[in-house]
Order: C-alpha cells, then sequence, then structure tokens
C-alpha cells in the first residue's frame, strides 16, 4: 500500500489519500479511500532543528503518524514511501492509469524526509536503526529506515539484513532487506524478487523499485516478468518495465505509447515474442516450489 496526501484547490480542509493499487497480468484495480487528516501525535518537523533532534526523534520523524502529520497540509499529492526512481529532477511524475492522469510529487524530491535521513547518515546511527528495523511494526517507518541503512551499508549491516531477509519476501521486513541485497546487483536477491514477484505486497508506484533493479542489473530471467508488467494499470510503472527490457535487448522496439489497454496488450505480446526469439545464455532462476496459498 502506496499513501499520499492532498489538499482541495479550493478547500482549507486537508484530507490524506490512501491509494491502493493491486495489479494482475491483464487487468488493475486502483481505489482511493478518503480520511480525514486531523492527526494526532507525531513529531513536527521543522529544517532548521534537524540538527538538533536527537536519533530517536529523527527516527521517530519517519513514522506514519509522523509523515501524516507533516504532509497533512500538503498542496499537492505527495507520496510518502520512498522511491527510487532513477533521473529525477524534483518534478512531479505523470501518475496515470490507462488514459485517467493525474501528478503526483515524490516524497523523496522533498527536503523532508530525505533532510531526517541525510542526519542519521551523518550520525552513522546504524545501531539505531538497525534496532528500529527489527522491531518496529510500521510499515512505512521501515520503508525509510531501510533507506538509511542502505546509505550506511557496512559488514554489520549486510549481516543483520541477511539474517531478517530468511524471513521471505512476503512479510515486508523480509522484502525490504532482500531489497538491501537487490540494490548493489546481488544475484540471490533479485532471484528472489522475480520469484516472488506477483506475490510482493507492493503500491505500483513501489513495483517501479523491482523492475529498475531487472534492468539494471540485466537480470535477464525476469525478462518475462517484464513483459507481463507491460499490461500494468500505472503508466509509469509500464514504461519503466520497457525502459528495463531496452537495457537487456537494444534491439527491441521501445515505439510503444503505453497509455492504454490496447498499447499496452501490443506491446506485451511484442516482447514476449520477442524473448522467446532472442534467446540469452542465462540461467534461470531457481524457484522453489510453488506452495498451495
Amino acid at each position: 500500500m502506496h499513501e499520499i496526501s492532498l489538499r482541495g484547490r479550493h478547500s482549507q480542509r486537508a484530507f490524506r489519500v490512501t491509494l491502493i493499487l493491486s495489479i494482475a497480468i491483464t487487468s488493475a484495480i486502483s481505489a482511493l479511500t478518503y480520511a480525514s487528516a486531523e492527526v494526532s501525535g507525531g513529531i513536527p518537523f521543522e529544517r532548521s532543528r534537524v540538527t538538533s533532534y536527537t536519533s530517536e526523534e529523527l527516527v521517530g520523524l519517519l513514522s506514519r503518524v509522523s509523515l501524516d502529520l507533516n504532509f497533512s497540509h500538503a498542496s499537492s499529492l505527495v507520496t510518502m514511501a520512498p522511491s527510487r526512481i532513477p533521473d529525477r529532477d524534483g518534478t512531479p511524475i505523470d501518475f496515470s492509469f490507462d488514459n485517467q492522469s493525474m501528478e503526483m510529487t515524490l516524497s523523496s524530491d522533498l527536503p523532508y524526509p530525505t533532510s531526517v535521513i541525510d542526519e542519521l547518515v551523518r550520525r552513522k546511527a546504524t545501531a539505531l536503526l538497525l534496532q528500529t528495523f527489527e522491531t518496529s511494526q510500521d510499515d512505512l517507518q521501515l520503508d525509510w529506515v531501510e533507506v538509511a541503512l542502505e546509505r550506511l551499508r557496512d559488514a554489520q549491516t549486510d549481516a543483520e539484513m541477511s539474517r531478517l531477509a530468511e524471513a521471505g519476501v512476503r512479510e515486508h521486513r523480509g522484502y525490504l532487506a532482500v531489497l538491501y541485497f537487490a540494490e548493489t546487483g546481488a544475484g540471490w536477491a533479485l532471484t528472489t524478487l522475480n520469484c516472488d514477484y506477483y506475490h510482493l505486497r507492493l503500491s505500483s508506484l513501489e513495483k517501479v523499485d523491482v523492475v529498475v533493479l531487472f534492468g539494471k542489473y540485466k537480470h535477464y530471467p525476469a525478462a518475462p516478468t517484464l513483459a507481463d508488467t507491460l499490461e500494468a494499470a500505472l503508466n509509469y510503472l509500464s514504461r519503466a518495465a520497457l525502459k528495463s527490457l531496452k537495457a537487456m535487448y537494444p534491439k527491441g522496439r521501445d515505439q510503444f505509447r503505453l497509455d492504454g489497454l490496447r498499447s499496452k496488450e501490443t506491446a506485451a505480446r511484442y516482447w514476449k515474442r520477442y524473448i522467446e526469439k532472442n534467446p540469452v545464455e542465462a540461467a534461470p532462476d531457481s524457484c522453489p516450489p510453488k506452495k498451495d496459498e
């Protein structure tokens, strides 16, 4: 689940919007659930105070309740979870579903919470971050703590994240621990994400992170997964999948609109045939036997 904050253009009252996206191969369903943004608790963010917050307060600023509080008066759609979308320039992204369009600003492009992460990294608050990552039940806080741990990567964090990754990607903490290693191109981590791709409990925008990594490290066993993803409801996810496929197969066609069901189906058919006709010598992912759901 991915969360965004919204304030209406003609209203002084802020609203929190929870955007829930579920993707299937041939269809996708999205829904918006609205709730009042009258947030109690949480730590107010003041940029001038970043260096004077305690480390515990900084970690608290990454919690869901603090993010709710500080984004409750946002003047545009803002994602609350971090994003690893590359080549960002800070402008809103086209967050369109087939032919329905909207724009959204990534919180990763904003001073908050990124300045909080910067300060935790500067302090080398590894022990506190690892403790929080292992014990917090706040998935949104886990997302941001993992971003900090990526930047503090060392033998200690590697050992702890390797242990936590054993929980598997169907549990959010385990997924983030696997993502931590996938960011470096670890083959076993990319294989895990590919094998469990259709079971990842992520929003469409969060799945972009996984799709980008498949292309970045040319993880060819994931090519059929990327071809399927071309039919995702979120246009940005479809286009990320196409970009990763193009990175793997530079001679493949990439001139597809990907702005509606028909163009997405056309692209998916083309790429499934292209992958089949242009095999790459790469060992297939060794996925564990499927268990009954």
